[in-house]
């Protein structure tokens, strides 16, 4: 994944900052950039909710869930969830 035609779409679940990705060129990105915001966030916490349902969502485990976003993300070409800057 190169960021050259993606926008990134910054985002808090559970207290731990991630990042959606979108590649702007991809036919799906005119249907989310229709979207509020609140609507967008909305669809990424809960797609995180189902995939990360039995990790720890903490500060203190934010190796396991860069480990499950991988899995995630693995073979993905348009949309990506990564980790945003945690402290």
């Amino acid at each position: 994944m190169t960021n050259t035609n993606f926008k990134n779409y910054p985002f808090n679940f559970k207290g731990i900052n991630f990042i959606s990705k979108v590649d702007t060129t991809h036919p799906i990105y005119n249907a989310i950039s229709k979207l509020t915001e609140q609507e967008f966030v909305n669809i990424n916490s809960m797609a995180l909710s189902e995939y990360l349902s039995d990790v720890e969502i903490s500060l203190d485990n934010l190796q396991e869930i860069q480990d499950e976003l991988n899995k995630l993300n693995d073979g993905g070409s348009y949309a990506f969830i990564s980790l945003g800057e945690n402290k």
